[in-house]
Order: C-alpha cells, then sequence, then structure tokens
C-alpha cells in the first residue's frame, strides 16, 4: 500500500482558510494572532495530522535559499554564481528564487520557504517601505539581507558601501578640476538611489564654488526583460543637457551603461572627453577598459559580497545568537583615460 503523504504547512493552511504565514505564527505562538485563531489552527492541525519539522531535522538542512528581485539585473546576474560557488565551498546547496520586484510574488516565496524549511535564505528584498520579510515575524531560520535592508526589521545585513563609493568618485572628478557636476540619476525609488544620490551631493557641497546637479532618467526595468539599464535614456537625457544652457564639465551616472550612452553623446556633438567633461561609470563592467577613451568606474566587489553574506549565514545556522550585523564592503574607484585631466584639490579653503 502506498505511503501517506504526510500533511504540510500548506496544507494546514488551505484547510482553515489563512495564509501559511499567519499559520505559522500561530503554530509558533507570535504575536499579532488572537487566541480564537490560534486555537482554531492548533484543533485543525491535530485534525489532519500535521506535525512541524523538529528543529533538528531543520538544522541538518543543507540546502540555502537565495532571493532575488531581478533576472536582468547586472549586480544580481553577477551576485548569484558568487554566492552559489561560496556556498558550495562549505557543503551546501541553493535554491534561487526571483520576485521581479514583486510584492505578491515574493510573499509566495516566503510560504514556500515555510514549507520546504531551509537551513537559512540570503535575501535581496522587495522595494518598499514593507514587505513580505517584514510581515514574517520570527522566522524558523535565519536570514541575512544583501544590498537593500530589510524594511522595519533588525536583521543581519550585507552590502556594497555606496554611500563612500560615489563620495570617492565625486570627489575624484571634483580633484581633476570639474565645478559644474551632474549626476544622471535611474527615476526610481530605492535605497541604493537615495544614498548615492545623497553621497554626491555631499560631496559637492565640500567644494563652495562646486554645484552638482541631479538629472533623472525614466527607469525601464519593469518594462524591458532584456537590459535594466537602457543606453537610449542617457543619451537622450545627455542630448538634451547639451541642447540647453548647461555647462557640465563632469558627468557621473550609476552604471556603465548608460555611460556608454553619454558616450555617444557627447562625440556626436563634438564634446571632448576627458578635456571637455569628465565621465565616470559604475560597476566595472568587462567593457569598460576597452572603450575609447577607456571609462573611469566604480568597481563592485561581488565576491567579497557573497563572501561575507555567506560567512555571516552559516554562522548563524550554527547557532551563533550575537545581535545583527551590518557589514558594508567597501568598492574601488578604476581611474581610466575618462576623468584624467588635471590635479585640482577639492578640499575646500579654511
Amino acid at each position: 500500500m502506498p505511503r501517506q503523504k504526510r500533511p504540510t504547512l500548506t496544507d494546514l493552511a488551505d484547510a482553515v482558510g489563512l495564509s501559511v504565514n499567519t499559520v505559522s505564527r500561530a503554530l509558533t505562538q507570535k504575536d499579532g494572532v488572537s487566541s480564537r485563531t490560534r486555537e482554531a489552527v492548533a484543533r485543525e492541525a491535530e485534525r489532519i495530522g500535521y506535525v512541524s519539522p523538529s528543529r533538528a531535522a531543520r538544522g541538518s538542512s543543507k540546502v540555502v535559499a537565495l532571493t532575488v528581485t531581478s533576472s536582468i539585473n547586472v549586480f544580481i546576474l553577477r551576485l548569484i554564481p558568487a554566492v552559489e560557488t561560496a556556498l558550495r565551498a562549505q557543503g551546501y546547496d541553493m535554491v534561487l528564487h526571483i520576485t521581479e520586484e514583486s510584492a505578491d510574488v515574493e510573499n509566495a516565496v516566503i510560504a514556500g520557504m515555510l514549507e520546504a524549511e531551509p537551513a537559512g535564505a540570503i535575501v535581496i528584498p522587495v522595494q518598499g517601505d514593507a514587505s513580505g520579510w517584514t510581515d514574517a515575524g520570527e522566522l524558523p531560520f535565519p536570514v541575512v539581507a544583501v544590498a537593500r535592508e530589510i524594511p522595519g526589521r533588525d536583521g543581519d545585513f550585507v552590502a556594497m558601501d555606496q554611500h563612500a563609493a560615489m563620495y570617492a568618485a565625486t570627489r575624484h572628478a571634483l580633484a581633476q578640476g570639474a565645478r559644474s557636476l551632474y549626476f544622471f540619476d535611474e527615476d526610481i525609488d530605492t535605497m541604493t538611489n537615495r544614498i548615492r544620490v545623497e553621497s554626491f551631493e555631499s560631496a559637492v557641497r565640500a567644494v563652495p564654488e562646486a554645484s552638482g546637479h541631479v538629472v533623472p532618467m525614466p527607469t525601464r526595468r519593469f518594462e524591458n526583460r532584456t537590459s535594466p539599464w537602457q543606453l537610449e535614456e542617457a543619451y537622450r537625457a545627455v542630448s538634451a543637457l547639451l541642447e540647453s544652457d548647461a555647462a557640465p564639465d563632469a558627468m557621473l551616472f550609476e552604471d556603465d551603461y548608460h555611460a556608454v550612452g553619454a558616450l555617444r553623446a557627447l562625440a556626436e556633438r563634438g564634446v571632448r572627453v576627458p578635456d571637455d567633461v569628465l565621465v565616470i561609470g559604475y560597476s566595472d563592467h568587462p567593457y569598460t577598459a576597452y572603450l575609447q577613451p577607456s571609462l573611469t568606474t566604480v568597481d563592485v566587489p561581488f565576491d567579497l559580497i557573497a563572501e561575507a553574506a555567506v560567512s555571516l549565514l552559516l554562522r548563524r545556522i550554527a547557532g551563533d545568537r550575537t545581535p545583527p550585523l551590518r557589514r558594508l564592503i567597501p568598492g574601488e574607484l578604476v581611474v581610466r583615460e575618462s576623468s584624467v585631466r588635471q590635479i585640482v584639490d577639492p578640499t575646500p579653503t579654511m
């Protein structure tokens, strides 16, 4: 006779007509669930024979879930293999989930994790004031957030130091004599974008005679599944700026793709790089060293971020209960031809 399948958490949630998150919280006596709901869940669990997996079994899992927000974002595409390599070196397998910046998908992924009970999870949460991870309560496995913090949740976090990287890029432009600086920012409200804008403006303010301008560019990351950054958007934005009365002598971009679009617009109008205007990208894609002129950019430490996130997660899996850690990994400004003109000390006079 075939062995009867053991009821799962999803089966229990379906039986009582509640979400997996709510049922999990009811079973573990967490806040936000009424005593009436807890009793109903407990009765139904007993009726259908649901038994929560033991923590001993949970601790024996050798699978880690990686949840990311995009299948095309360059940072994520380089982070995925770095995380998998770091996990494999420690004897763990990786399961990948892609939410495509959808809160509904994220909630479904979390429900699936509560069912599957991985050893732990590394997550890039969906952007917003809250997320499924915010409302998930105390989870039966450790979670490390990468690149974006989970709103309202005091947990482990690993990311690149975006503030220091953009500050260094802006100060470099100032040191080369730039005094009218433009930062072309994708028009999307994310923590990363906000940090970069604030850092750019902070660096410019340190030089009294300098002026900084933020140029918003339309985002296409939710409309186009081939590339999150569209070269033509930067091309159009730079073309429009050059046709105005503006006189930029430095342009900074949040991705190298945008910088490539800018270089085309500048070349078509006879604007010389770096003689007339400095250009600085971000991410240090492999092609940047082979452009003409070669592109100054910020190198993102994908491998170090992955290794730090995996190391921290495995510590938690092993039982480390020290307070949550927040690790910022420094990037590196890679200076090339597109931003080298002359050396000028940008430090304000006292």
